[in-house]
């Protein structure tokens, strides 16, 4: 588009009310140019504005935006500006302050930037974050002097606006949070108005956190005029004093008492980067927040803690990242130790990204990692995080659906059998992360861990074993239940104690325990266990909160009733100070205070009920609807339940913040409000009727059907507010919500979950619905018990499903109730029942159009006889399976793609088990011909872990043989095992590389071992037993050639336990072998000739030849 004879737009940059900012090309002086156009209000104030601008473009500076000419098109006014390629400062602080040293730079240059505008008597009315630019160069450049009151801006509340202030007055224009005490009053803004604005941006340069912004423009203004600042060093400990008295003079209320002209100011500056050039103290370490509004001061005690903290952030800057849990009880400073690490972080210019778990049910599973999924996509510059997702963003969009939208080009997400999918979304988020560090080293916090749902907890687990060689911080923090001992009685934490007691139903405290113990004990993580304050410390923290020694009664006063705990301490110190029972008239500690006579809360659970009797009913009848949504909410859904008008919800909102109850959105992508503390939401819970909070929750179901539609988050809690209502909600309405809740868990690969949901809506089935209803969603359930390895809880509800359809037979679905209760008696060891299932089964599907699932309980019994050693009869049941797939595809009308899909994978299964059946007769060729065929038709369909199994199965044949060979297959199917997130298929490969490595003598004790131990590692954290004692095996072999008869004997007696108990004889004869050699070696030929003896009678009853005996065991 042509917008002048020297001007062609080539995009919009920027719209709003107030105007347009468009990228054009300079057809004259063939450069890019930025246009502003702006908004005609009337002659008067276009001139007024145009001569302003006029005025800026006589300004000449490398550190201010050039103003080319002012001009208008088709009669619109119009600026053509430099265009600056960067961010904005505003954006740069959104991933966190600045390192001191860089910050004092640049501000060095705005400084310098504005000093000339100064002394060409242009003063720019409107500084702040978003008017400067952060060019690539790192270097800056100040923008819109004196046009800012005419641009458009990014958001509701930083937006400029023109404001009458009193009688008189002449209108003023700039950004609120920005002003200057003389603009508020209506005063005309001069050089010194500039300083106040530049000391707001400093001290949010160097903090990350504006002194003075509150929650409503009103608030704003009191503030700017009334309150005082907190000193800069408070807030941040490694800022000097210096530093913050300059900043302070530079936020003088009074215009005569700042710095008078910016030439001051740079000298200033440029001292302070010449002082803390110099070396200096470490600045004191922190770990608990003192308790002032503004959070303006510092933290005490955690030495130690906060070293091991910054030395996790030294080692993984240098490549050796991994996991640091923060354990302790509820408010022992875990969260807050984790902020300062946080703080640290950002002064070297990492990301940092924040999750959280939590307690209440409706949430979805990942809830952490996809809150850092969206924090990484608000705050990584675009291109970065482009970069960062790469070719994960189709699998990553399962978690963050807006990623269709920021990526609309992305592809589909790749079709897995769903025992895979899960470990492919995985892999995408591990690779994800990967990526993210590369560009900049990365600090993650998950908050609350002990509330995990299981798959969260899987993907720890998964992502752990990288994360140790990558510049990237996991921070868990934990609150363990069991950190403190029994208080004693009448103690706060006592009465504590006794008002906790939910448990998250999908994760118990003791699956978050083990699953930490284990990354511990496998040297992934290290724990920081955080204890509860002693004498000396409690001193500490009170001295800070009161500003001045306590004396010693009083220490030991707080030490009984709060067990040492620095929450508890804060908050008895909160409320006590509140009423006046602390100090004298002089702010002296009275030391007459007696705190076991004193007329004061029992717990921290009263103090809190305190806090709530200080604000409004309203506010109180606001906040016993907010926690019944939960701790959590967004404004959109709190109006819709709360009964009270927008101005009274607004107000109750406020005054709750005030308060410190909730804490408000923290910028323009977070909308959510937080009870600052769950024991609150609790409280407000209990205050409720029973059949209120039923009510209530029936409100919020209907309401986030209303506001959410689709929205996965909402499936959940949908489900979740109509399972509380109880009674007062339709059965047959709540238990869909259950049941699409469990489907969408499933969908994410949260299994646990999708149960709990199934569940529910079985229960609520029992009473509403109707039976074909109840028996799918049984089916549904019993499925996913079975993969939990619940095999009687499974095995009960099949029996259930069978028992019900004997009323009205269906010959189809009985005979899959009766595979699949076939396969859970294969995998409890009573092979005969299970053939008596699979029978059963079988005489039901033949003869029936039932094709696929014909051809399902065909491959199940082909995969039976291999296992049995009947290899003749595992070929017939496979072809068996190859005949009736293809039928499938063939006589089935329209058949599906999930019918296609399955007919295909099965005939690729009923392939490789032709395939190692032949290898275990003997038949090495035909079955390499088999197997490699499989895998070249599994490729081109797309079935990548029936491929990565051939791959597997092939290592097996050439094991021995080819061993070369063997490593390069086995690399390759580790590569597809990798890729697509398939654990126990790595195992099984890393066990054939080991093998072949042994078989090259040369890298036998160094790359075979270390792959036999990572496919030992992996079954132990997979709990993949029945392949367990194949890599042990392994290991035994290794360290018996190197002499080392004690740890060899005892890998084989473990492998040989592991081996009787699955029945599988290739794998007993090795361990008999071993163990017989080892009792030789030793001298003790009565158990060596036990061993050979047994191994003699099971190679008679078996049929198996030691000498040509493969132990790698073929997968089908």
């Amino acid at each position: 588009m042509i917008a002048h004879v020297r001007y062609r737009i080539v995009d919009s940059l920027g719209q709003g009310g107030m105007g347009e900012v468009c990228l054009a090309d300079d057809l004259v002086l063939h450069r890019q140019v930025a246009l502003k156009f702006l908004t005609s209000e009337g002659s008067e104030s276009s001139e007024q504005l145009l001569t302003e601008a006029r005025a800026a473009a006589a300004l000449d500076h490398p550190f201010i935006c050039s103003i080319y000419e002012v001009t208008a098109i088709d009669d619109r006014p119009c600026i053509a500006m430099e265009f600056v390629r960067g961010e904005t400062l505003e954006r740069r602080l959104r991933r966190g302050p600045l390192p001191l040293a860089e910050g004092l730079r640049v501000a060095e240059e705005i400084a310098e930037a504005l000093e000339a505008a100064h002394k060409r008597r242009v003063i720019h009315r409107d500084l702040k974050p978003a008017n400067v630019m952060f060019r690539e160069d790192q270097h800056i450049k100040v923008m819109d002097f004196g046009l800012a009151a005419r641009l458009p801006a990014a958001d509701d509340f930083h937006h400029d606006v023109i404001i009458g202030m009193g009688t008189g007055s002449q209108p003023v224009s700039g950004t609120p949070a920005y002003m200057a005490p003389e603009q508020i009053r209506g005063e005309p803004p001069d050089r010194r108005s500039d300083i106040f604005s530049f000391g707001v941006l400093l001290y949010e340069l160097l903090s990350g956190t504006h002194p003075l912004l509150r929650i409503s423009v009103d608030a704003t203004f009191a503030a700017i005029l009334n309150e005082s600042v907190a000193p800069l060093h408070s807030r941040v400990s490694a800022i000097p004093r210096s530093v913050s008295d300059v900043v302070d003079r530079m936020l003088a209320k009074d215009p005569v008492e700042r710095y008078q002209s910016f030439g001051d100011i740079r000298r200033e500056l440029r001292r302070l980067t010449v002082d803390i050039a110099a070396p200096t103290a470490p600045a004191p370490a922190v770990a608990f927040d003192r308790v002032t509004s503004d959070r303006s001061a510092g933290l005490v005690g955690r030495e130690s803690e906060r070293a091991q903290l910054l030395e996790s952030l030294r080692r993984a800057a240098s490549g050796n990242g991994g996991i640091v849990v923060l354990a302790g009880e509820g408010g022992i400073g875990k969260t807050r130790l984790a902020d300062e690490a946080l703080d640290a972080a950002r002064r070297l210019s990492w990301q940092t990204l924040v999750g959280r778990c939590y307690e209440e049910d409706g949430k979805p599973p990942l809830i952490p990692y996809i809150e850092i999924l969206e924090a990484a996509s608000q705050l990584m510059p675009p291109p970065m995080f482009r970069q960062a997702t790469g070719p994960s963003a189709p699998e990553l969009a399962r978690l963050l659906p807006e990623l269709h939208r920021l990526f609309p080009e992305m592809a589909a997400p790749l079709e897995l059998p769903p025992a895979l999918r899960q470990r492919f979304l995985f892999t995408n988020v591990r690779e994800f992360l990967t990526r993210s560090c590369r560009l900049t080293p990365l600090l993650i916090l998950i908050d609350d861990v002990q509330w995990a749902d299981e798959t969260t907890l899987q993907l720890t687990q998964h992502l752990a074993p990288a994360l140790v060689s990558l510049p990237i911080v996991l921070v868990l923090a934990y609150r363990d239940a069991d950190a403190t001992g029994p208080a004693a009685k009448g103690t706060l934490q006592t009465l504590l104690d006794r008002a906790r007691g939910k448990t998250h139903a999908a994760a118990p405290v003791e699956s978050v325990k083990n699953v930490l113990a284990q990354l511990t004990s496998h040297g992934q993580a290290r724990t920081i266990a955080l204890k509860s304050f002693a004498d000396v410390d409690v001193r500490r923290l009170l001295t800070v909160l009161g500003e001045s020694t306590p004396p010693p009664r009083i220490v030991q006063a707080f030490v009984q009733q709060t067990g040492g705990n620095p929450f508890f301490i804060a908050e008895l110190f909160r409320h006590l100070n509140d009423d006046h029972r602390l100090f004298d008239g002089q702010r002296q500690w009275r030391r007459d205070l007696d705190l076991a006579n004193v007329d004061l809360p029992g717990s921290v659970r009263a103090v809190l009920e305190r806090r709530l009797q200080r604000v409004s009913s309203d506010t109180q009848r606001v906040l016993r609807a907010a926690a019944v949504i939960g701790p959590h909410f967004e404004l959109e859904l709190l109006e819709a339940v709360a009964e009270v008008d927008e101005d009274t919800l607004m107000s109750a909102l406020e005054e709750a913040e005030r308060a410190r109850l909730l804490k408000g959105p923290s910028g323009r992508q977070d909308v959510s409000w937080r009870f600052t503390h769950h024991l609150i939401c609790q409280a407000l819970m209990s205050e409720l009727p029973a059949l209120r909070r039923q009510r209530m929750h029936l409100k919020i179901a209907e309401a986030m059907t209303t506001i959410a539609g689709s929205s996965r988050v909402y499936t959940a809690g949908i489900a979740h507010h109509l399972y509380n209502a109880g009674r007062l909600a339709q059965g047959e309405r709540t238990a869909r919500a259950l049941v699409t809740a469990g489907d969408a868990a499933h969908a994410v690969y949260a299994t646990e979950e999708a149960v709990q949901h199934y569940h529910r809506a079985l229960e609520v089935l029992q009473d509403a619905g109707d039976a074909a209803t109840r028996q799918i969603t049984q089916e549904l359930l019993a499925d996913l018990l079975g993969l939990l390895g619940e095999h009687a809880a499974a095995m009960e509800h099949y029996q259930t499903l069978s028992s019900a359809r004997d009323v009205v037979p269906n010959a189809v679905d009985e005979a899959r109730i009766s595979r699949k209760m076939g396969t859970l008696h294969w995998q409890s060891g009573d092979r005969s029942e299970a053939m008596a299932c699979y029978q059963r089964a079988l005489q039901a599907f033949e003869g029936s159009s039932a094709h696929v699932d014909t051809a399902q309980i065909y491959q199940e019994l082909g995969w039976a006889a291999f296992r049995s050693g009947d290899n003749r009869q595992a070929i017939e049941w496979s072809e068996r399976s190859l005949e009736s797939a293809r039928l499938a595809l063939i006589d089935t009308p329209s058949p599906t793609a999930a019918q296609q899909k399955a007919a295909l994978a099965t005939i690729a299964h009923a392939n490789n088990t032709i395939g190692v059946a032949l290898a275990r007769s003997g038949d090495l060729d035909g079955a390499r011909v088999q197997i490699e065929a499989c895998v070249t038709a599994a490729q081109e369909l797309g079935l990548l872990d029936v491929a990565c199994r051939g791959y597997a199965n092939l290592g097996v044949l050439y094991g021995t043989v080819e061993p070369k060979r063997a490593i390069d297959v086995s690399l390759t199917g580790l590569e597809i095992a990798s890729r697509i997130g398939a654990a126990s298929l790595q195992s099984y490969i890393y066990a054939n590389l080991a093998t072949a490595y042994c078989s090259l003598t040369d890298r036998c004790e160094t790359e075979g071992l270390e792959a036999a131990q990572a496919s030992a590692d992996l079954d132990r954290r997979i709990g993949q037993l029945d392949h367990l004692a194949v890599p042990l095996i392994v290991m035994a072999q290794i360290h018996q050639c190197r002499g080392e008869l004690p740890i060899a004997q005892k890998n084989y007696e473990e492998a040989l336990a592991l081996a009787e108990q699955a029945a599988e004889p290739q794998l007993i004869l090795p361990c008999y072998d071993g163990l017989a050699t080892i009792c030789l070696d030793r001298g003790d030929r009565v158990r060596a000739t036990h061993y050979m003896e047994k191994a003699r009678e099971l190679s008679e009853r078996t049929g198996l030849d030691p000498d040509s005996l493969l132990l790698l065991p073929f997968l089908s």
